[in-house]
């Protein structure tokens, strides 16, 4: 399909649509489509640390700009983030938390907007399994009701979209190339620079990321010392 086929395909067969929106620039170009082609468009997002303001504040910007409310939603992965001790203890809370999937939050947005079908924005260039993924069940899967409208896109497409309709991007993006919404070592790092007080935030919840950040490092300095020796003739 050409690049605006799949969503007026979509369009032609639903006018609602749950959408997945993780504030990076693939799903907020998503959402813009959504806006343009359907009537009725229900956005969520699913953090993995609640309130944090750099993610609250760009969540105000898109609902302002395209009248919609976005639902937020636990991330389907924080059952296995708790259960696994990710960066913290863990504790008959932890051990008991239910590991959900995707399929379960979608269950759940089924009930409260009485929509079944949902976009998404993966696309085929990413990896050789979402190109596998995609081309199995078509941009538009009538069976499963899911539409991956960015599928023949590149990231390049992707910015010369937003910047022709001038969409902002979330206010990660001035440190990195991409959304800062999971708990990644990296992401980490942007958020502990630029958003100090959401890094204390996180840290409320997962207290181990200093002590994390600090091994890495140490791995990080051990390595560059045993190149140095490696290269100089010491070893």
């Amino acid at each position: 399909m050409a690049l605006m086929d799949a969503i007026r395909y979509a369009s032609t067969i639903t006018q609602s649509v749950n959408v997945g929106v993780s504030l990076g620039k693939d799903s907020v170009c998503l959402l813009d489509l959504c806006v343009r082609n359907f009537r009725h468009v229900h956005p969520f997002f699913m953090y993995f640390v609640k309130g944090m303001q750099f993610q609250e504040n760009y969540i105000a910007y898109l609902e302002n700009r395209y009248h919609v409310t976005i639902r937020k939603l636990p991330h389907w992965m924080l059952g296995t983030c708790y259960c696994g001790g990710l960066y913290r203890d863990q504790n008959f809370l932890t051990d008991t938390c239910p590991n959900i999937g995707i399929k379960d939050i979608e269950d759940f947005l089924i009930d409260e907007t009485g929509c079944d079908w949902f976009a998404y924005g993966q696309m085929i260039c990413e990896s050789i399994e979402r190109n596998a993924m995609i081309k199995s069940v078509g941009e538009v899967d009538e069976v499963n009701h899911r539409i991956y409208a960015l599928a023949e896109w590149s990231p390049a497409k992707v910015r010369k979209y937003l910047a022709n309709h001038q969409i902002q991007l979330a206010p990660e993006y001035r440190y990195a190339k991409r959304s800062c919404g999971d708990l990644r070592p990296e992401n980490l790092a942007v958020i502990k620079e630029h958003f100090p007080d959401d890094y204390e935030t996180i840290k409320r919840i997962y207290p181990y990321i200093e002590a994390t950040e600090m091994k890495n490092e140490f791995e990080k300095k051990r390595r560059q010392c045993a190149a140095a020796e490696n290269r100089d003739g010491f070893a």
